[in-house]
């Protein structure tokens, strides 16, 4: 897909999308997310992740009401990689219009051929449109929040021997909670339905694992003090002494950080699917406080990540003095500390950052109802 169409441009012999979607911008300058049915979001791009079935059946039937017919065909959420200029015309609200002002999107083929047209219908002038934009922007974040847990998860399996015997010991008191969590998130999935027992199995587990995520970033920030505190050290015997100790408990830390987050972030997504089939209220502000947390969250590593990188490589900072009193030390710590750096600039932090490509996810101001003419 690339490209908005101008208004002088007349698509004639272009087959036009026998579909109705609706697209909510998306979280990067790349991607929406579209809900409608599964061979008419193929056109609009590549699909990214999927939501579960259950909560496409619940979308299905709420947009049917909003619109006013008994019922539609099954449709589907999903995140979908399009064009650039696309994603950012609909996050705008300035794409092409045609004579009618309705919006304008080409669709084309890996040759680059128009392939089809997209008719978008604002819909945000609906009074029964805004539960139905509210709902699908919870959907979108549940999207993205399970993609970071399976990065978090690839993390996990990458954990060594030694940092995951460290986080059996720290983890002891949550322990239990996380892996009913995860058991519970693992049958979700596979299900595509959170039922009532499921969700009575965990639900009280939420306060539990949020203080736990918080512990884990102070130990993280801990760490780092005591790599800036190593780097201090007057002696290079000492620095080294101490350097490959203080690497490994910060690279547990950082571990221990990932099986908090992803467990934070497999109770946040069943939570919201949760809110969402229930209709409950307070839904809208559960993911605003969800998407401002994710934005904080970069926030709060990005210096701390900077930090750990400054604080190793300062360890190898020392003058001539230190050299004649510790020769001996002095040779052997650029290695080490060479190997400490790779060691940490070897760890994937995006996922514990939480990060959402570009930009946070925010209430979109109009949802896009896609349709044929």
């Amino acid at each position: 897909m690339t490209g908005m169409v101008s208004e002088e441009w007349r698509p004639s012999p272009v087959p036009v999308v026998d579909s109705q979607v609706l697209v909510l911008p998306g979280t990067s300058d790349d991607e929406v997310y579209a809900f409608g049915a599964r061979e008419n979001l193929d056109v609009f791009g590549t699909t990214v992740i999927q939501t579960p079935m259950q909560l496409g059946s619940w979308a299905t039937q709420a947009k049917a009401a909003v619109d006013g017919v008994q019922a539609y065909q099954q449709m589907v959420g999903c995140i979908v990689r399009v064009d650039p200029e696309m994603a950012g015309a609909i996050r705008a609200g300035r794409a092409a219009k045609d004579k009618a002002g309705e919006v304008l999107a080409l669709v084309r083929n890996s040759k680059g051929r128009f392939e089809h047209v997209a008719r978008l219908k604002g819909v945000g002038g609906l009074a029964a449109a805004a539960s139905m934009t509210n709902a699908l922007s919870a959907m979108a974040l549940q999207a993205q929040l399970d993609r970071i847990e399976k990065q978090l998860t690839t993390i996990s399996e990458q954990v060594g021997s030694v940092q995951r015997q460290q986080l059996r010991e720290w983890n002891s008191e949550a322990r239990a909670a996380q892996l009913q969590l995860a058991e519970v998130y693992r049958t979700a999935r596979s299900a595509e339905t959170l039922s009532e027992m499921n969700w009575r199995q965990i639900e009280s587990s939420g306060i539990l694992l949020r203080q736990h995520l918080l512990h884990d970033i102070d130990r993280l920030r801990e760490a780092i003090t005591t790599l800036e505190d190593v780097a201090r050290d007057r002696t290079l015997r000492g620095r080294e002494r101490r350097l490959t100790d203080s690497v490994e408990v910060l690279l547990a830390s950082g571990a221990a950080l990932e099986d908090s987050s992803r467990s934070w972030v497999q109770f946040s997504t069943l939570r919201l699917w949760r809110m969402t089939v229930v209709d409950d209220p307070t839904l809208e502000s559960y993911r605003e406080e969800l998407a401002a947390y994710i934005a904080r969250q970069a926030t709060t590593l990005d210096p701390l990540i900077a930090r750990a990188d400054a604080a190793i490589s300062q360890v190898a900072d020392f003058r001539w003095w230190h050299l004649a009193r510790n020769p001996i030390a002095g040779r052997r710590l650029p290695a080490k500390v060479e190997a400490a750096l790779v060691a940490v600039r070897g760890v994937d932090w995006a996922p514990l950052r939480l990060e959402q490509p570009h930009r946070r996810l925010e209430t979109p101001q109009r949802a896009l109802d896609a349709s044929a003419r």
